[in-house]
Parts: C-alpha cells; structure tokens; sequence
C-alpha cells in the first residue's frame, strides 16, 4: 500500500503527465508474442527473461494506472468540498470549474449572439439612412415637383423630403438597452475569468490531499 501527500497543483502536473506516460507506454509494451517451438530465444534472450520482460511492463503499466486513479480520486473529492469565492459568490472548486468549462458558454454565445445582431442592424440603418436615403429623397421630389434646382426649392418641397426622409428611415428596434447588456456581459465573463484562474491557482497550491494504493 502506498500513501502520499502532495499539492492539488502537483497532482495536476503529475496527471497531464500520466495522462502521456500511460498510453505510450501501452502502445510500446509486449505481453504476448508467437515462437516456434524449437525457437529459444525471442529477440535476443531467453524465453525466461522475454516472460519476465512481458510481465514487468505489465505491472509497471497497472501500477501507473492505479496511481493516476487514485490521484485523480482525491482531487475529484477535494474539489467536490473545498471553497473558492468568485465575484462574491462561494463556491466549492467542481462547481467553479464546471461553470468555466460549461456554464459561461451560454453566456459567451448569447454575448457573440447580441452582438452580431446589434452590429448588423447598426450596419442596416447606416447604409439605409445614408446618402441611398438622400439620393431617393431628391429623386421622389423630382418626380413629384419636377426639379430639385435650387431656386426651385419651396417649403412645400422641403416638407416633402424631410417626410419622405422620416417614412423612410431605418431605426433600431429593441427591448432594452443592448449594448449596455452587451458591456456589462462582456466586464461579467472578463472579470469571472479573472478571478476564476487567481482562486483557483491559489487554492491548488495550498490545498493538499492524500493518496493511497
């Protein structure tokens, strides 16, 4: 049975670690291979030690992977029970994490959402309200009054054009302040973020746990 203590911050190195060690080592070892009977040898030794070999990679691989089960155990539970606050809010590290890595998703895409929509709609009404707008003003004028020369230019036609205009603009429509939401979404994710890596990188450093196998 081995027990040791370390750092949450070092069971994570040593599991990235594990996480590589593990399957290269799997993908490289021999625990089975075929050999003529009269054959007394396998690649050089004798079919003793080829068994030996076969049987050692076996356990150092099992043993592997008994220490990464029972890292990845105590961490799994540390972080089911010790706390971390984030803007304002307590929270025990699983929750923190499976927010990070979930939850603000709905946040980031409704935040990407709003925007495109709010740019797209800016960009309609520039366009619209721009010199196209002016253009089919002078033209409804014309075609109403017959000249749009300036000494032709009566208030009746000035009137006209401006109502034109007005009729005819491209306004933003919503139900609250979008970009306001979109501010305050962006300073929310940015800070939570923030504050995410500083409590959680704290925590991991001093927070220990105990393994055993």
């Amino acid at each position: 049975m081995t027990n040791e203590k370390m750092t949450i911050y070092q069971a994570l190195c040593e599991l990235k670690i594990l996480d590589k060690r593990i399957p290269a080592l799997i993908k490289d070892a021999k625990f089975v291979v075929e050999n003529k009977h009269s054959n007394t040898k396998i690649n050089g030794v004798s079919i003793e030690e080829a068994k030996n070999g076969f049987k050692a990679s076996y356990d150092k691989i099992a043993d592997l992977i008994k220490r990464r089960k029972a890292i990845k155990r105590a961490v799994t539970l540390s972080n089911a029970e010790t706390e971390v606050t984030i803007q304002g809010m307590k929270l025990t590290i699983a929750e923190a994490i499976e927010y990070k890595n979930h939850g603000i998703e709905f946040e980031e895409d409704l935040l990407k959402h709003m925007s495109k929509q709010l740019k797209a709609a800016q960009d309609r009404c520039n366009y619209e309200n721009g010199e196209t707008l002016q253009g089919r003003a002078d033209e409804y004028v014309l075609g109403m009054f017959g000249s749009k020369d300036g000494k032709a230019v009566t208030k009746e036609i000035e009137e006209a054009k401006a109502n034109f205009i007005k009729a005819n603009s491209f306004e933003i429509i919503e139900g609250f302040d979008t970009a306001e939401i979109i501010s305050d979404l962006v300073d929310r994710i940015d800070k939570f973020k923030i504050d995410f890596d500083s409590a959680i990188s704290v925590s991991n450093a001093i927070t220990e746990i105990e393994i055993s196998y």
